[in-house]
């Protein structure tokens, strides 16, 4: 039979009924077919399609949980730390505390109230009386745009979206990222790869300039903003991707290409399956043409024939971040910024984390070894080679 498909809050004990805050009145919760003929559930047949888990033989209320998120795992949309509280309207941003929660506020508010006027104070209204919000009123674009990017990553490997966020906070990004650039916050993103066995390749293979952000630095509002918007969109998608269970991600990686020619060449984002398995680049070049260069050329499949994206200002590009996706960033002849953020899957990373503790531990045996056949002699160095 089909679940009631509301969000519960973690504090009701009981799934059918709720205490009215101010009257302490016992409040039933709507039955299925009322909430149908309020056109409220008008999606459930498709959601219950795309969440298998969504069915239950007892029809009892779904937490989101049971859609591949659980409340042991929710991270701060700012500082990806454990989240204890979400956004009281739209119960998709989550936090660490009140303190992120309120200093995210004046930029998530322009998505989180942008619902629709009747839908909101229906929205409003669940939560306050009773804390349950149904599926169907969470903000419809998310899940709109989660089900394009899914389908879209599926059919090609690689997706785009214009128009992001908006102009306005597209342009204060973009001042934030400036604003970092000229306060010297940036370095090197100079890496050497390896040949596969051990040694490594004095190979440059990228001239762009990096800076980490994690979401607390100052003045850095509308990058965290962007962090938090992303998280939100990936949360979606996460429920509608079966192969992966995505749990968490890198900090922000703002890049600097800063003209003269610079560029990244072919690479892999993950090709030893160290648990990244969605990159998203964000795009911040106003009236970027493609006489400036610095195109970044996708060979999905690994085909030799390239798809070329233009960077644009508000652009954001989805890919598999494995070896289905070699890519390159083009000679770029004027000033180019994106900001990067890797998304982990759960099961390769701990996979991948395991693999990196058996290797140290043998790193150790055979240092111990090495130290003890060196007693009473000359000590030999030993180099030991790895990748990153």
């Amino acid at each position: 039979m089909y679940a009631k498909l509301l969000l519960q809050r973690n504090n009701t004990k009981t799934p059918s009924v709720s205490r009215h805050p101010s009257t302490s009145q016992y409040i039933f919760k709507p039955s299925l077919n009322s909430l149908i003929r309020q056109g409220v559930l008008s999606r459930k047949n498709r959601f219950v399609q795309l969440f298998p888990q969504a069915r239950t033989s007892t029809g009892s209320f779904l937490r989101m949980s049971c859609v591949k998120s659980s409340n042991r795992n929710m991270l701060c949309d700012l500082c990806n730390e454990k989240a204890v509280t979400r956004c009281p309207y739209c119960k998709t941003a989550q936090y660490c505390g009140a303190e992120h929660r309120k200093s995210d506020f004046k930029l998530h508010k322009k998505k989180c109230m942008g619902l629709p006027s009747v839908e909101k104070e229906q929205q409003f209204r669940e939560n306050r009386l009773n804390g349950y919000t149904p599926m169907d009123l969470l903000p419809n674009r998310f899940f709109e745009r989660a089900e394009f990017v899914v389908d879209t990553l599926r059919k090609q490997g690689y997706c785009y979206l214009d128009d992001f966020h908006g102009e306005d906070i597209a342009l204060k990004i973009l001042s934030e990222v400036k604003n970092l650039h000229h306060r010297e916050k940036f370095t090197d993103g100079e890496l050497v790869s390896s040949n596969g066995n051990g040694s490594m390749l004095n190979k440059k293979i990228r001239d762009d300039k990096i800076a980490w952000i994690d979401g607390k630095e100052e003045n850095c509002q509308a990058i965290s903003h962007h962090m938090t918007t992303v998280n939100t969109l990936i949360r979606f998608c996460n429920g509608l991707i079966e192969e992966y269970d995505i749990e968490h991600r890198t900090k922000a990686m703002v890049a600097c290409y800063p003209g003269q020619g610079t560029c990244y060449k072919r690479h892999v984002d993950n090709p030893n399956k160290d648990g990244r398995c969605i990159t998203t680049l964000y795009y911040l070049n106003p009236g970027w043409t493609e006489e400036k260069g610095g195109m970044l050329k996708l060979y999905p499949g690994g085909s030799e024939e390239a798809v070329k994206i233009l960077p644009r200002l508000d652009r954001l590009l989805l890919f598999w971040s494995d070896r289905r996706n070699p890519h390159e960033v083009e000679p770029s002849h004027d000033v180019r910024y994106a900001i990067t953020l890797w998304y982990f899957d759960k099961n390769e990373r701990a996979r991948f984390r395991k693999k990196q503790e058996e290797e140290e531990r043998k790193k150790a045996i055979f240092s111990r070894q090495e130290n003890g056949s060196n007693e009473g002699g000359g000590k030999q160095d030993q180099e030991i080679a790895g990748s990153s």
